[in-house]
């Protein structure tokens, strides 16, 4: 722009850089267009009229700063409902960045002012890009739109059954149905042995057969194919052992639960265990395979050994066998008496390698003892119906190692390895 001087008859204003005009014009404003490169223009006036005094003329250099330019734009990407991403962008000739969302600066998030931006909690889908700037006169570039996009996460509501149900141990408990949106399946922690579940048609049912006893708290997890997981559901399933298996009087330690016990392997008296406070409580360190036995002196008789329910054996498994000992099977018991993997409660045979066993005798589910010092019965994990499992029956030389008793029998105990 020109100013302070008067055009007189035929003059106009040159503009131009070097030896260069530009335009000659009567307008003081000349605009300049893709300017590259710093140069010094200058103006000045000029007429063509003989009778006109010379003109005027001045410079004005203008310096032309190099734009930042970006190397890396960010880049598309996607995330579950409720979570964050980051975007990063790589400029030359960059000192200052402003993020935009859906074209509008953010302040929200983490370092939305530099390279590298974490976005704040995204709900919705959303167009990101990023202005940069070098800081000289406000020379600035602004990136490519990144989208973002947010997936829906997966629902779960439930549809039939209670999600806090008690079950007696060894029935069938009553089925759990969820319905499931936005899913591709679900995954469920917590659940009681024998108890599972099964994802079909957007549905998700879990049921089953409870074993064990206590309660147990499960969580239900879908998932969908973007990769989103939401726990939604919550609930819990008591199992109860059966009446059966809560003697009257029967409990851990009623033979002799004093500290004066011995510990013997194959009938042989070995070292305590690492831990022996009391009969129930007992856990070796190392040793040979073997049966072992602990034996709890009542300080008036022989040893009787101690007497367990089933259902008190399957409770209580981790501290009668601890591992990597475990409580024997039919088939363990069969192998015992030489009889091999198969054999009935009929079958009585010499006994070898059990002289050290213990008559122990057994325990009513009144309580009552009986036939201590004559009879020696030893539960095994096998289940044959719902009121009865397998055991193994010394009486005298002999021995049954599959007879049949009811589960509130307190029996003896022999772990194997």
């Amino acid at each position: 722009t020109a100013t302070g001087g008067t055009l007189g008859t035929a003059a106009s204003y040159q503009f131009g850089t070097g030896s260069t005009t530009l335009t000659a014009t009567t307008a003081t404003t000349y605009t300049l267009s893709s300017v590259t490169a710093t140069a010094t223009y200058w103006v000045k006036i000029v007429t063509t009229s003989v009778c006109a005094a010379p003109g005027g003329s001045a410079t004005r250099a203008i310096t032309v700063y190099d734009l930042p330019t970006i190397s890396t734009h960010p880049a598309a990407t996607a995330t579950c409902a409720n979570g964050t991403v980051k975007l990063t962008v790589a400029a030359n000739n960059a000192t200052a960045y402003q993020w935009r969302k859906d074209g509008v600066d953010v302040s929200e998030g983490s370092n939305y002012n530099t390279a590298t931006y974490t976005t704040a909690t995204l709900t919705a889908t959303a167009t990101y890009s990023v202005v940069v700037t070098n800081g000289m006169d406000a020379c600035s570039t602004t990136s490519d739109n990144a989208v973002v996009t947010v997936h829906k996460l997966p629902t779960i509501t439930l549809a039939s059954g209670s999600s806090a149900q008690t079950v007696t141990y060894g029935n069938a408990m009553t089925q759990i149905k969820y319905n499931a949106a936005n899913a591709t399946g679900d995954t469920v922690t917590g659940l009681p042995t024998g108890v599972s579940g099964a994802w079909a048609s957007n549905v998700y049912t879990i049921s089953g057969t409870a074993t064990g006893s206590g309660t147990y708290s499960y969580t239900v997890t879908t998932t969908n194919g973007n990769g989103c997981t939401n726990a939604k559901a919550t609930g819990n399933i008591t199992v109860l052992l059966p009446a059966v298996c809560v003697p009257k009087t029967l409990t851990l330690g009623t033979v002799g639960r004093t500290n004066s016990n011995t510990y013997k392997r194959n009938g042989i008296t070995v070292a305590a265990p690492v831990t022996a406070s009391y009969c129930d409580k007992a856990t070796y360190a190392g040793g040979s395979s073997g049966a072992y036995q602990v034996d709890c002196r009542n300080n008036t008789t022989t040893d009787l050994g101690h007497l367990f329910s089933w259902c008190l054996v399957v409770q209580y498994a981790d501290k009668l066998c601890p591992s990597p000992w475990r409580v024997p099977s039919r088939n363990d018991f069969c192998n015992y008496a030489g009889l091999g993997n198969e054999c009935t409660g009929n079958t009585s045979v010499i006994r070898y390698g059990m002289e050290g066993w213990l008559h122990g005798g057994y325990s009513t589910r009144e309580g009552e003892l009986n036939r201590q010092d004559s009879y020696g019965y030893y539960w095994s994990a096998t289940e044959a119906d719902s009121d009865r499992r397998y055991s193994l029956q010394l009486e005298g030389s002999t021995t049954s190692p599959a007879t049949l008793y009811n589960i509130g029998y307190g029996f003896s105990l022999r772990c194997v390895r």
